[in-house]
Parts: C-alpha cells; structure tokens; sequence
C-alpha cells in the first residue's frame, strides 16, 4: 500500500518536473518586482533535511503526542494509527466501536455541508485577493495562464494517463469507466481543494465502485493524508514560476537540470 503511493507521488513528481521543464520555462518571462504589490520577506536561512530525517520524521509523526490536536489540524496520519491500534483491541460492535460509528455519521454529514458552502468561501478568498493586490495582478495577468495552463496539463496528464496505466498494469481492467464512477469525489475535490474535505464523498464513490468498506476505510484516510500527488506536480510549477516572474530566477539561465 505505502509503495502503491510512494510510485505514484514519485511518478507525479517527475510529471511536475517535465511539465515545468517544457511549459513554465519557455514562457515565463521576468516581471518587473518593483510592480508587485506583494511584499515577500527574504528568506533568512535554509534548513536541509536529510532523506533519512525526512523518513524518521514520517515514523514519528505515526506515534500521536496529542489526538484531539492532531485531529484539530487535520494531521490524519497519528489518527490513522490510533484508529487501526483501538480497532484490533476493541471488541467488535461494543459501545465505544458503536459510538465511533455514529459519530464518524454525523461528522460526514457536517462535512458534507461545508462542502456545499466551500465554493463560496474560495470564490470570497479569491476575490479579496484581486481586489487587494489588483495593480500586481494586472502586470502578471498575461502570464498566469502559462501557470494555470502547466498545472491543469500536468494533474489531467497524471489523472488521465499515468494512473489509468498504474491501474491497468496492476488489475488488467480497463481504467476508464471505473474513473467515470468518481467524478463526485473528483467534482467535490476541485471545489474545495481538500483531501480531508473530499473524503467521505470519495468513500461512498469506492463504495459505489465495489470497493470493501473495511478497505476503503484504511486505505482512503491513509491515502488522504501521505498522498499528495498534486502537491508534487503543482510545487515545482509554482515555485518556478514565481521565482522567474519575480526576477529571482532567469528563465534563460535555467534548463531541465536545474528544475
């Protein structure tokens, strides 16, 4: 299961690479930073962080020092764990498993009218943007479509042809009509642009799909929260293009190896 997902962020981080390599470094020229009216701090100093501290990093996330806390943050991993420890030392459906139950309803029910609220709230977050940094916004405005361009190609390529390979080289099932049964899930994800936010509806579309519901509940909270698969063809885009229009970066002086 942790190498299904550690493949397909590693494949989508070398989509990210690609994808800026060829779209976000041929077109993105410099902008003028004294235009902007965003203010960006210097960055003071650069922490590295070996792979191995990275790794130790994960296992001790695993362990939770405070679960109403981590669950506050959204920080899904020690709930995971939690979760997984009480259900094999719980007896099946006991007053506690029962409660969980309920409450995991009730929740989902909650989550899903926020849902229907989130479009509003970005649109809000979006428009306050522009509207307070419209000068800065005017002089990148020609460019912004290379970035939305690059991100869009890059998480359609990986939606429409890397997974549905990954997908087809494991089952020997035609990919397609299975991802037609997702589109709530994939329609509430754009909408709130929420891992966290998108999962109950992507439970009932596993479900939908003939998936186990003893599977889907560990693998979908699991998958949620160590794989993100968009941050990592979207990171490389949008540092790139940022450091370029700001004049930190030359395009020109950049190439594939840099990226």
């Amino acid at each position: 299961l942790v190498g299904y997902y550690l493949l397909t962020t590693c494949l989508a981080a070398l989509e990210g690479l690609a994808v800026t390599s060829a779209i976000v470094l041929p077109f993105t020229p410099t902008v003028n930073s004294s235009g902007l009216c965003i203010d960006v701090e210097p960055v003071v100093a650069t922490v590295k962080v070996s792979f191995l501290e990275q790794m130790l990093g994960v296992v001790r996330n695993l362990v939770p020092t405070n679960i109403i806390g981590d669950a506050a943050r959204l920080n899904l991993l020690p709930l995971v764990t939690t979760s997984i420890v009480l259900g094999l030392l719980l007896p099946p459906g006991g007053t506690v498993l029962s409660a969980a139950a309920e409450l995991n309803d009730a929740v989902g029910k909650v989550v899903s009218f926020l849902i229907k609220l989130a479009p509003f709230g970005i649109a809000s977050i979006v428009f306050g943007a522009v509207a307070e940094n419209g000068p800065g916004i005017v002089d990148v405005a020609p460019y912004l479509g290379v970035f939305l361009g690059a991100v869009t190609f890059g998480l359609l390529f990986h939606m429409l042809v890397a997974l549905p390979l990954v997908f087809f080289a494991l089952s020997r099932r035609n990919p397609y009509p299975y991802l037609a049964r997702t589109w709530p899930a994939l329609a509430t994800a754009l909408g709130c642009a929420s891992s966290a936010g998108t999962l109950p509806v992507t439970m009932r579309c596993a479900s939908s799909n003939g998936v186990s519901p003893t599977v889907s509940r560990l693998v979908l909270p699991l998958g949620a929260t160590i794989n993100m698969d968009g941050t990592a063809i979207g990171y490389p885009i949008a540092v790139t293009f940022i450091a370029i229009v700001q004049g930190t970066w030359s395009a020109a002086a950049l190439n594939a190896g840099d990226v």
